[in-house]
Parts: structure tokens; C-alpha cells; sequence
């Protein structure tokens, strides 16, 4: 019974601490009445974040901690963000919740900040290009790391995505395409100039950067009711009880982050460096449908290089469109070799084409919406063979992220038209027919073989072998002898298992 009365003269005595102090423990202590997990922004923090498993590699020695960090007392650091502040037409002004944000970068997550400081190599000077070119503050660069922790993958529960968490409506206001190949707003260079152009307009509209960096995250129709219930006032600090909760963050975080970044290297940070920087790649257009698998294969460079500096497509596969001109980005000594071998690898890509039709995705008409419930012992797979889709239309209609389920969890399954059912099934018959053909040969150039000279030699054709990969293993043959020698019609017959004919020239 006595229990009530002290805990409200506990919360009483803890309001009066923190409206009256203003040194240090304040933060302290408002990071205790709002844990850290409460906030939107800092919740949100360790599913941005880029794990660059591929490139990084670690910069500190082996064995050597991650520094503890320690923050400048409250006049220095005033101090400094007074200064960011005159060099920039932002406003960099200090209280307990840039504190809070500042010290949630540099404190709490300081391998991350590590991390984002060698991603920043690769984005930051693309960023400033653009941003200078719509004279848009440079410092603007920062609000990327709030935004998406520099992951051009990163995708918010609500469905914002890339470097600057586009939502749909406006990606397409902005003109970033969406398509089940391709992804603009994960698209570096086509996102980055979208979102200069959209602060520009939101700046033109507040003619305040505070205000614009607001309507950015949660829209100008939010920040225009923010003013009004204010009583018309325009500073983000004195409308900043009006504004939804999730945008009271939003500044803060991004003067917090501005802040570290700009003096990571006082705080004893230093970036994990990558095997890639903006300063070792180049971009070339790409005018034929081609696929990651492909370029890996005529290339000395990872699927995994290869996904991080074109994360726009969502498939692996750069699409060829008429109207729409797809760009490939590559390290500069890759470059060099796709510009010099670029029709070889085409015509590989076009030898690959007959065989890769009957394997991509299908995306056609869909008619009904159903909502199935994960039994034990499913799999992907086995749901998409139930209901005539592919594993990849089921990750993309429930935005997940890897193969990963468990029962009883409910997945959005759209079941496809009867026409597009007859459409597979007869694609289906015509597979097994082809098969039917393909032994067929086999047995009769197994027969053929049997009596030939002792000149020729036998290749057995492994998973994922083309003739060029084959004829690359013997001195002097092409792969037009190879189809000659073995009476092959077309690339597409090539199949796992298939004895081929080789003769010594």
C-alpha cells in the first residue's frame, strides 16, 4: 500500500533532476527515463548497418580492442558544433538530445561508425558531386548514414528503400523506376540525384534546412501542421512538440551523426577500410540483357563485389530495355577488361539466353490473393511449386530478405491465372520433349564416338559449362568447331552429363 505514493515521489524527484540540470548528467539521465530502445532512430540502428563481409578489411591490428571513446566536456564540444555551424548554412545548435545522438554514434555504436567511415570512401564523393551540382549543402551527406546507415540495400519496415529510403510514391514522383528486375531507388547515382532534387524543393518551400531535413523524413504536410498548431512559428526546436515522434529524432540524429563524422578521427576512430573507393571504379552502359553469373565468369570479380556496386537489380540480372539505358559499375581494371571483351561477352551472354528462358521468373497476370500459413516441414521451394510461382516472387511479395521461415508464420501468395497455368504447363511438356531429344543425340553421338580415331578425346560437360568455357581448356578450339565436331544445333543443348567429342588439331 505504501508502494504507490514512493513511486510517484520517485518519478517527481527524477523530472526535477532533469529539468534542472544541464551539464553532462543531464544526458545521463534522459537516456535513463528514455531508454535507448524506445527511440525509433537508435532502434532501428542495427538493422541499417552494413556488414561489408566481402571488402572490409579490418584496419586495426589483430587482437587490438575497438577505442573506448571518449567525448569532449560540454564547452568543447559546443565549441566545435559552433563552428560546423559558421562553415555551414545548416544549423548545428547543441541541447541534450544532440547529445543523446552523439553519443548513441560515437559511444554506443563504434564499430558501426567504423565501418560507415570506409563505405563513405565509395558514396561520399559521389554524394558532394550532386549535391554541389544542385547546390544543395555538402554537409547533407550525412543524412545518408541516418538515413540508411550507407547501406544502398537497406529497406525500412514500412517499405522505404536505399542509400535515401525512397518511399514508392515519391521515388516515382522523382522519376526512379521500380520493376521486378531493377530497383532505382537502391541505385546509387540515380538515387542520390533524386534526393538532391527533392530537398531542393522541400528547401524552396521551408527556406529553412532544419525544416526541410523534417519534411524529408515525414513529409511537408506533417511539418505545415507542426506550424500551424505552434501558432506559426518556423524554428524546428520551437515546432518540435508538434511534429510526429519519429521526426523529433531526425535532426538530432543527423547533427549527431554530421558531428562524429566530422571529428572521428579526434575521437580515436579510424575506417575499416575497403577493397573499393569511389576513386577505382567507373560506370559503362549496358545495351544487352546480361547477368551477373556471366560477367563473374569472364571477369576476376566476386557475385558479392559485383551485388554492392550494382544493388539495383534486384535479380542479378541487368535487363535490357529500349527506352531505358542500364549502367554496369565497375573496379577500373575489370573495366578495362569488359570494354576490350565486351562482344565476347555478349555473345556468351546470348549463348547463355536459350538457356536461361525456360529459368527466369515469369511475371504474369496474377488473379487471386491468398494467405498461406507455413506448415512444418515447408520450404520455399515446396510453396512456390504449389502454387506454380518462383521462390523469388514469394521473398519479393513478403519483402524477405533470405530463404529463412517458420511455421506458422503467414506469407502473401498471389495464385496465378489459369491461362498463365496452361502457359507453364505447356512450357513444361515442351522441356521433357527437348529432353527426350537431347538423350536421344547423346546416345546416338555416343555410338558415333565409339568407332572414331584414336585422335579424339572425350569431355564430360560439368554443371554450368558453355562451349566457350570448354573450348577455352583446349589450344586452338572454338566453340564452333565443338558444336561441328559434335553435331550440336544450338548452345541451349548443352546439358550436365553430355559426352562431347574433342579433336586434336
Amino acid at each position: 500500500m505504501k508502494i504507490r505514493p514512493l513511486l510517484i515521489l520517485i518519478c517527481t524527484f527524477s523530472f526535477v533532476l532533469t529539468q534542472g540540470q544541464t551539464d553532462s548528467a543531464a544526458a545521463v539521465q534522459d537516456s535513463i527515463l528514455f531508454p535507448f530502445r524506445d527511440d525509433p532512430f537508435i532502434a532501428a540502428l542495427d538493422s541499417l548497418y552494413y556488414i561489408d563481409v566481402f571488402a572490409e578489411r579490418e584496419s586495426r591490428s589483430e587482437g587490438e580492442d575497438v577505442p573506448k571513446v571518449q567525448l569532449p566536456d560540454h564547452s568543447t564540444l559546443i565549441a566545435q558544433l559552433q563552428l560546423m555551424d559558421q562553415r555551414s548554412p545548416l544549423s548545428f545548435g547543441y541541447n541534450q538530445h544532440v547529445q543523446r545522438y552523439i553519443e548513441t554514434y560515437a559511444v554506443h555504436s563504434t564499430e558501426q561508425v567504423e565501418r560507415m567511415m570506409g563505405l563513405a570512401e565509395l558514396y561520399f564523393p559521389l554524394f558532394e558531386e550532386k549535391l554541389d551540382k544542385y547546390n544543395v549543402p555538402l554537409e547533407i551527406k550525412y543524412l545518408a548514414i541516418v538515413e540508411s546507415a550507407l547501406n544502398p540495400s537497406a529497406r525500412s519496415r514500412v517499405g522505404a528503400t536505399g542509400l535515401w529510403q525512397f518511399m514508392y510514391p515519391t521515388a516515382r514522383i522523382y522519376g526512379l523506376k521500380v520493376s521486378s528486375y531493377v530497383d532505382e531507388r537502391s541505385d546509387p547515382v540515380r538515387s542520390t540525384e533524386a534526393a538532391c532534387q527533392y530537398l531542393s524543393k522541400l528547401y524552396s518551400i521551408f527556406e529553412d534546412w532544419n525544416l526541410a531535413l523534417a519534411a524529408y523524413n515525414c513529409g511537408p504536410g506533417n511539418v505545415n501542421r507542426a506550424i500551424r498548431r505552434s501558432g506559426g512559428k518556423t524554428d524546428y526546436w520551437e515546432i518540435w512538440d508538434h511534429l510526429p515522434r519519429e521526426t523529433r529524432g531526425y535532426v538530432p540524429a543527423f547533427i549527431g551523426a554530421a558531428y562524429v563524422m566530422e571529428h572521428a578521427e579526434a575521437l580515436g576512430l579510424k575506417p575499416r577500410e575497403t577493397t573499393i573507393s569511389a576513386f577505382v571504379v567507373d560506370t559503362i552502359s549496358v545495351d544487352r540483357l546480361i547477368t551477373f553469373e556471366e560477367l563473374t565468369e569472364y571477369l576476376d570479380i566476386s557475385m558479392d563485389e559485383l551485388r554492392m556496386l550494382n544493388p539495383q537489380y534486384k535479380l542479378d540480372i541487368i535487363p535490357y530495355v529500349a527506352d531505358r539505358h542500364y549502367t554496369l559499375q565497375l573496379p577500373f581494371e575489370q573495366m578495362g577488361v569488359f570494354v576490350a571483351n565486351e562482344d565476347s561477352i555478349y555473345n556468351l551472354a546470348q549463348e547463355r539466353m536459350a538457356m536461361r528462358e525456360d529459368q527466369l521468373p515469369q511475371y504474369v497476370e496474377m488473379n487471386d490473393r491468398t494467405r498461406y500459413r507455413v506448415q512444418s516441414g515447408d520450404y520455399l521451394g515446396r510453396i512456390a511449386n504449389n502454387y506454380g510461382c518462383s521462390v523469388g516472387d514469394i521473398m519479393r511479395w513478403n519483402n524477405l530478405s533470405s530463404t529463412n521461415i517458420r511455421v506458422g508464420q503467414y506469407l502473401t501468395v498471389y495464385v496465378k491465372s489459369v491461362k498463365a497455368m496452361e502457359e507453364i504447363s505447356a512450357k513444361e511438356a515442351l522441356i521433357v520433349a527437348e529432353k527426350k531429344e537431347q538423350e536421344a543425340s547423346q546416345k546416338q553421338e555416343e555410338e558415333r564416338t565409339a568407332s572414331s580415331e584414336p585422335q579424339e578425346s572425350y569431355y564430360i560437360v560439368q554443371s554450368g559449362d558453355t562451349l566457350w568455357d570448354i573450348a577455352k581448356k583446349y589450344k586452338g578450339v572454338s566453340a564452333d568447331q565443338i558444336k561441328e565436331w559434335n553435331n550440336i544445333g544450338s548452345a541451349h543443348r548443352l546439358k550436365p552429363g553430355m559426352k562431347l567429342v574433342i579433336k586434336n588439331i
